[in-house]
């Protein structure tokens, strides 16, 4: 257990190194500028396959399901308001009152209190949330329903492209970012194996998430069975492609047979898929699940 939680920490601490903090932030607009013209070009195609579904369910099953919807939007536009006034009043009086070092500290600090603090608002509010919008609801015209559910999961399709894309490029460029932190921290610890087998491993998981996708869209429009269905997919995809990432480059046949940190892989990919559903902060998941796994597996080796 030690060693998983200092594995943890060890990999935040990376990430918040200037440089890796920019590359990551800026490889993440970048990505997520890709999908929104892919989203403006494709958008006919996706809305037509969410509304095709939402003509399949009852209407009872759809104000549930467009209640949770609503509630979520909820919580991120609090927690995107929230983030921008705190940096309107008090982002120069950091600036200038505080390290670079631990400005770049603050940052994510600052985006995960906020996170929290707004989940615990909907958390206590819930149930008032709820019958609200299943009221508002209720009363609209079904078809104005079911527009606004079709186009919220079409923007979903979109956001899980993103993470997708953010996990590939992660794994692709996986020796080169844990070489650097090899070189760093574990000189002693030599490289084992190649890229060449994890590219491979990159395109074969990328697809297979995407199949298990599509065939359990339909679970998506479903409430609570979507949050779970979507976390363990990301579960499955960050634990899959990063342990065998980390482990083809730096395991040995031995380490790689061994299941005594099997559990600890899925812990750390857990934090992950909890981090992709915040936005900002999914930039960072990928990076942080192959550091964290590194640096376990390396420790592990002492």
């Amino acid at each position: 257990m030690f060693i998983l939680i200092e594995s943890i920490s060890m990999a935040a601490y990376d990430l918040l190194k200037p440089k890796r903090n920019i590359r990551i932030v800026m490889t993440g607009l970048v990505v997520t500028l890709l999908w929104v013209a892919l989203g403006w070009l494709f958008w006919p195609v996706l809305y037509g396959v969410s509304s095709y579904i939402i003509d399949l369910l009852p209407f009872k099953m759809l104000k549930s399901d467009g209640a949770y919807i609503f509630i979520s939007i909820i919580w991120l536009l609090g927690m995107l308001v929230t983030f921008s006034f705190i940096m309107m009043f008090f982002g120069e009086f950091f600036a200038r009152n505080m390290r670079e070092k631990n400005h770049n500290r603050l940052l994510p600090l600052v985006i995960a209190g906020i996170s929290l603090v707004w989940i615990l608002i909907i958390y206590f509010g819930f149930d008032q949330l709820y019958a609200t919008f299943e009221r508002v609801l209720k009363t609209l015209p079904f078809n104005f329903t079911e527009e606004s559910v079709a186009a919220v999961m079409s923007v979903y399709l979109l956001y899980n492209g993103l993470i997708v894309t953010m996990v590939a490029l992660s794994s692709m460029r996986s020796k080169y970012i844990l070489e650097v932190l090899r070189i760093e921290q574990y000189p002693a610890k030599n490289l084992i194996g190649s890229a060449g087998k994890t590219f491979k491993s990159t395109f074969r998981n990328i697809m297979t998430f995407s199949v298990a996708s599509l065939v359990s869209f339909p679970l998506l429009f479903i409430p609570v069975v979507n949050i779970i269905v979507q976390f363990s997919l990301w579960v499955w995809l960050y634990k899959d492609m990063f342990s065998h990432d980390v482990c083809e480059l730096y395991c040995s046949e031995q380490d790689q047979k061994s299941t005594n940190h099997r559990w600890a892989f899925w812990t750390i990919s857990s934090i992950s898929a909890v981090m992709s559903f915040i936005p900002f902060l999914n930039f960072f998941a990928p990076y942080f699940t192959e550091m964290a796994m590194l640096h376990l597996v390396m420790k592990a080796k002492d």
